[in-house]
């Protein structure tokens, strides 16, 4: 347990720090919109729920060729380890720039679902310049595990950092129109996105080494569509894809739910999924170091490694996760206040919100660090279909109508849509460690001898 406990803190932690320092990117967006008016936040907050979707179906692509890529680099083959990636990197390249010019035409979209005309044309100048970013930051996400793959993460941090000051930077002048900027609002925290996403793909690129990148961008490899990888990448992916789509669609409808109640809400809705995606996103570095571990696990066929890795997943996540909870149970104000401007009047609502249901998004955040662990070892053993399967029972046939039931008849309808999220958190990790469990003893079964082969 203790070799685990280390193998994964030591590969999870710096996918971690980087996936939690560009959700910080996202929170400092969110701080400069709220500081320049509510209706700005909720902006990015609908924007923000839109462009998440498109990036998830991008994600699958990276977590698949990543899965794909540990298994070889277990079976000690580098060759078809690194062509996991450059088939990743044309799928993320292809599919990204389609996404992004379909996200460039979503305004008809939200104003169908009954949002605010002026929360959607704030939303609209936000996305005219984010979506760009959508096959930027899948690569990163593929990159990234490039590193965690050949047990280099580290190697991912410090261009996150960099990209992080230099957003904030941007933010600061471009948003607010400081040192002789033009204050462009939310139109230049958008500007600023696309540039610093820009410059850490960059550096992403010049720390794998020029000739390496060179070679995941070779397109024309004969490896590339050899066996029919390409097409075994994507029937793997594409329901890690709906996994990642399905939850993140739930709580984007979430957000149009809370919309449709006000801006005030929706603007608190934004700040609680900041607040849990923190500690998640933290938890899913942990989560992707366990599926590639596992992966490698399976490629040098030691299949009783599994359940230990799965273990060690499960405590080190709690270990973060607790002592988050905690924090946000002593320090709740403080940590609205990095969101909102505690002192006018016209956020009162805004926060009272968001402390009515404070202590269910730290339920939540409990069990989204056992499922997130579970589904993403399932991911590792190449199950992608049945997670998918029960994301899309927990979230949609459970929870989406029962949402939408809440918000018609109970008086507390913000606090009503959180209990179901909850509640439909609960009925995945039931869901996907039954799976787990099943998937794990018919594995060990498989290479146990039976008693007439002795």
């Amino acid at each position: 347990m203790l070799s685990n406990l280390k193998q994964i803190w030591r590969l999870g932690l710096p996918i971690s720090l980087t996936m939690v320092i560009q959700m910080i990117i996202v929170m400092v967006d969110s701080a400069f919109a709220g500081y320049i008016s509510y209706i700005d936040l909720a902006a990015i907050s609908l924007a923000g729920g839109i462009f998440h979707i498109g990036l998830l179906l991008l994600i699958g692509i990276g977590i698949g060729a990543s899965v794909k890529a540990g298994q070889a680099s277990g079976a000690g083959d580098s060759q078809a380890m690194l062509n996991c990636f450059r088939q990743g990197t044309l799928a993320c390249l292809s599919l990204g720039l389609l996404l992004a010019i379909l996200l460039l035409n979503s305004t008809s979209l939200m104003l169908l679902l009954d949002q605010d005309p002026a929360v959607v044309e704030r939303a609209e100048r936000y996305l005219s310049w984010l979506a760009w970013t959508l096959p930027i930051q899948a690569l990163l996400v593929l990159f990234r595990s490039y590193f965690a793959v050949i047990d280099r993460p580290w190697d991912s941090v410090m261009p996150v950092c960099l990209a992080l000051l230099l957003n904030t930077f941007l933010d600061y002048c471009l948003a607010t129109g400081e040192l002789g900027f033009p204050a462009l609002g939310i139109s230049g925290i958008g500007i600023a996105s696309l540039i610093s996403n820009l410059f850490l793909l960059l550096l992403m690129l010049r720390n794998m080494g020029w000739s390496t990148a060179l070679a995941v961008f070779n397109f024309r490899h004969a490896q590339v569509w050899q066996d029919h990888g390409m097409r075994r990448l994507l029937i793997i992916s594409l329901p890690i894809s709906l996994t990642l789509t399905v939850e993140e669609a739930f709580f984007a409808g979430s957000i149009f739910l809370t919309g449709s109640l006000g801006s005030a809400e929706q603007a608190a809705h934004q700040i609680l999924l900041n607040t849990v995606g923190t500690s998640f996103l933290f938890n899913t570095g942990l989560a992707i170091a366990c599926s590639i571990l596992i992966g490698k696990a399976v490629g040098a066929q030691g299949f009783e490694r599994i359940m230990p890795i799965v273990k060690a997943g499960w405590i080190l996540a709690q270990a973060f996760t607790i002592p988050f909870a905690l924090i946000l149970l002593l320090f709740g104000d403080q940590w609205t206040g990095l969101f909102l401007d505690s002192t006018l009047a016209s956020n009162e609502a805004t926060i009272g919100f968001v402390n009515s249901v404070l202590i269910i998004a730290i339920a939540m955040l409990l069990f989204d660090t056992i499922w997130l662990i579970t589904i993403e070892s399932l991911h590792g053993l190449l199950d992608t279909t049945y997670p998918a399967i029960a994301t899309l029972i927990s979230y949609w046939l459970l929870g989406g109508p029962l949402a939408y039931w809440a918000i018609q008849n109970y008086p507390d309808a913000f606090t009503a849509i959180w209990v179901v999220m909850l509640l439909a958190a609960i009925l995945l990790t039931l869901l996907v460690y039954w799976r787990l469990h099943v998937k794990v003893a018919d594995l060990n079964e498989d290479i146990i001898p039976s008693p007439a082969n002795n």
